[in-house]
């Protein structure tokens, strides 16, 4: 009985195997034109979104610390709460060939995050779009961060808030100056002011970037001040990510893959 020879062949992820995704029927992956969930991750045509499984946290009041601020004695919140700020991160990489070849293209990339209710309180979200501004041609962040976790636009950007300055996640940076005593000024780069956060007084937060003429690509990370009872020191959540990718770049009507919910936990970091 003659032996096949398969010297020639190799596994591949079907991802990875060209047109393998033409194969299917055109509505087969889901009745509601939705993608398939994917773990994780999402990978489809060597497009990679991925969401940071490991989100890191601070207390607030330990940032103010560093900086050298006299916190109040008597502050009411911080009686029965703390205010921790929450690092989010999501990130698409695209492994070339197949992706380049077939004209792929991610229209939207969106992150959601669902605690306790019980545990978890929303103050403030970052990015919001009121706060992007255009910097020598790239988008970034700039955002007053108060003690109690309130998020606002400077009102003046002139103003000197950079005298001493924490490196925070994902490039983030938190400064802060004598004038002012109890704010901090949070700056990180964005992909896109096409952005959509939702979640303020819940505990459910999601935000939306789309994409407007470079591709949404490598990391974004996003902050969320949130109150937790004074006794906590562990926040379990749910997370997922989603995307909205163009099979092809001139089909006007895009797929949307998520991942599964992913449940992660964070502890806030020491006393930098």
């Amino acid at each position: 009985m003659p032996t096949t020879d398969n010297s020639e062949f190799a596994e591949l992820a079907f991802s990875e195997v060209p047109f393998a995704d033409l194969t299917e029927a055109a509505l087969a992956r889901n009745p509601d034109f939705g993608g398939p969930e994917r773990g994780d991750e999402i990978d489809f045509r060597r497009l990679k979104i991925s969401l940071g499984n490991r989100p890191v946290s601070w207390r607030l009041r330990s940032f103010f610390k560093k900086a050298g601020k006299i916190l109040p004695k008597n502050m009411k919140l911080y009686r029965d709460w703390d205010v921790w700020m929450i690092a989010h991160a999501v990130s698409v990489a695209d492994r070339g060939e197949f992706a380049t070849l077939l004209s792929s293209v991610v229209d939207a990339v969106g992150y959601e995050a669902e605690f306790d209710h019980a545990m978890a309180r929303t103050v403030g979200l970052l990015p919001e779009p009121v706060m992007v501004r255009n910097v020598g041609g790239n988008f970034e962040v700039t955002a007053n961060v108060g003690l109690n976790g309130s998020v606002a636009a400077p009102e003046g950007l002139a103003e000197t808030i950079g005298e001493f300055s924490l490196p925070v996640a994902g490039g983030a940076k938190l400064g802060f100056s004598s004038s002012a005593e109890f704010v901090g000024r949070l700056t990180f780069g964005i992909w896109t002011p096409r952005v959509v956060a939702t979640g303020i007084c819940s505990s459910k937060c999601e935000w939306l970037f789309n994409r407007i003429d470079a591709p949404l690509r490598n990391s974004q990370v996003m902050f969320q001040t949130i109150l937790v009872p004074a006794d906590v020191d562990e926040l379990r959540f749910m997370c997922r990510a989603y995307a909205l990718i163009r099979s092809v770049s001139f089909i006007p009507i895009p797929t949307r893959f998520e991942t599964n919910w992913l449940e992660v936990w964070t502890t806030p970091v020491g006393e930098l």
